[in-house]
């Protein structure tokens, strides 16, 4: 199996890049990288946009998302995505910010 990995800064051992990077922070590698390469690529690192995550793919420009707290924070999150449940996505946010909406009864998960 090939696979290459196109990370910034990432949390020490966890393959995770910390919360102060951007949303989709791979993104733009990995769509220079598929112009390259006949394999599968596959983008991590912040993708837990569904819109982002969903329109990168039908333009072809990845051919799948890999997620980790996204996952973690909701298992079913590719299942209400394919329906279009978006709404009732729980969230993954950053600890600092996740304390506030606990208080919001807001539906979320601090996955650190």
């Amino acid at each position: 199996m090939h696979w290459m990995q196109t990370m910034g800064p990432m949390i020490h051992g966890t393959g995770l890049p910390p919360v102060y990077m951007p949303k989709a922070c791979n993104l733009n590698d990995d769509k220079y990288i598929k112009k390259f390469v006949s394999i599968p690529v596959i983008c991590a690192g912040r993708m837990d946009d569904p819109y982002t995550a969903a329109d990168a793919a039908a333009r072809g420009e990845i051919d799948a998302v890999g997620l980790t707290r996204p996952l973690l924070a909701d298992p079913d999150w590719p299942a209400k995505v394919e329906k279009g449940d978006i709404e009732n996505i729980r969230r993954v946010l950053p600890a600092i910010t996740a304390a506030w909406h606990v208080f919001l009864r807001a539906k979320i998960c601090a996955v650190q």
